[in-house]
């Protein structure tokens, strides 16, 4: 396998200038030929944080600044924005511009790998640090990124799978709106739903019940999460699919972990049986 050119920088925070304590909280990496990007934020409730954030109007500040990352870097993948484009001054130029106050952006280092996602996590493991690095932070907008580059390579995106659907659930209610991550029809609507960060928890929950209960009964519900349900160490979150798996049939709610052999199925079903989104978008109580 080729190598291919990478960039990376490292995400520092810095909540108090006149103290200068710095701390690395993130990665963000850019594969340019292959037009894949890589980044993590550490959650508010990383230990690393609490260290340095003492208390908890600081805490709330922090998780405001990467609420805000979080949700413009995925909007500038979704767009295929600057985070594809081909100047790597200008790509870097474009972020430190919109970092909010104390986040700042190193030098982008250049890098050569056969495989920018196990470059991505050893330059996690060094500038974050194995032990601040558990399996059950894994962060929803990372599943959800490897969730697309999948679809994307398959050519499944806008050809037979609609992305970030805002779903109205019940009738006659248009205010009501909830936005689905995946959406594809194969006689009958399949939704999916990346798993939830820890601090998402119980807002993704009551939206999911809500669709459940409202929406079209017909409907098929696919959680993609980068565990198996019984590894999931949040037993809040075992609890909440419990629950929504009682409310529903085994055809009708699935839990697929997007490493394994089910996640290659339902790609390879989607690619077999889907329908074109041309042909089922005006179907959907979308907007």
């Amino acid at each position: 396998m080729e190598r291919a050119e990478n960039w990376y920088s490292v995400i520092r925070y810095c909540p108090d200038k006149l103290k200068g304590e710095t701390i690395n909280v993130g990665v963000i990496l850019n594969n340019f030929d292959k037009q894949e990007v890589y980044y993590r934020l550490l959650s508010v409730s990383n230990i690393k944080l609490k260290a340095l954030l003492q208390d908890s109007n600081s805490l709330e500040l922090y998780k405001v600044y990467t609420d805000y990352l979080n949700y413009y870097f995925e909007e500038s993948i979704q767009n295929q924005d600057i985070f594809f484009s081909s100047s790597i001054d200008a790509f870097y130029t474009n972020l430190k511009d919109i970092f909010p106050k104390g986040m700042t952006l190193t030098e982008p280092t250049f890098a050569l790998t056969e495989d920018s996602e196990k470059l991505f996590n050893q330059l996690m493991d060094i500038y974050i640090g194995k032990v601040f690095l558990k399996e059950n932070e894994k962060s929803k907008t990372n599943v959800k990124q490897y969730v697309r580059n999948a679809f994307s390579e398959r050519s499944l995106i806008n050809h037979k799978i609609k992305t970030n659907a805002r779903i109205n659930p019940i009738k006659n209610k248009e205010l009501i709106s909830f936005q689905v991550d995946f959406v594809y029809k194969n006689g009958v609507v399949n939704l999916m739903q990346v798993a939830p960060s820890k601090d998402n928890l119980h807002n993704w929950f009551n939206k999911l019940n809500t669709l459940v209960e409202n929406y079209n009964s017909d409907s098929v519900y696919h959680v993609l999460m980068d565990d198996n349900i019984e590894e999931y160490p949040d037993k809040t979150f075992i609890e909440m699919i419990e629950y929504l798996r009682e409310r529903t049939s085994t055809e009708q709610f699935r839990i697929v972990n997007i490493r394994s052999q089910n996640f290659i199925d339902l790609c390879e079903k989607i690619e077999q049986t889907g329908k074109y989104v041309s042909d089922f978008e005006s179907e959907l109580n979308v907007s």
